[in-house]
């Protein structure tokens, strides 16, 4: 998720597929009829472009997914270091 806003009693949130390309096309999609150059202003909407990026109503991003995924990229060309671990998280610290 990039971003949450309310802008004219629109709650709306800005997504991004992690795979660049694919977007959502209901309400508050990149060519959706609700947008004017109001509200374009008002969140930061920067055009059609498939690049990934979306927005879409609160109420539909709670009915389109059931869960979120954050990540946040942090290069080691600006000195932080990476350690990637694969575990499981099992209820009463338990492994099968």
């Amino acid at each position: 998720m990039l971003k949450v806003v309310e802008a004219d009693n629109n709650k709306l949130v800005c997504l991004r597929n992690p795979w660049g390309s694919s977007e959502w096309t209901g309400d508050w999609s990149d060519e959706s009829e609700k947008w004017n150059k109001r509200l374009k202003n008002l969140v930061g909407f920067d055009g059609v472009i498939d690049d990934g990026v979306f927005w879409m109503d609160f109420n539909d991003y709670f009915q389109e997914f059931h869960c979120a995924y954050i990540c946040i990229s942090l290069s080691k060309e600006k000195g932080w270091n990476e350690l990637k671990i694969n575990d499981e998280w099992v209820s009463g610290n338990k492994k099968p």
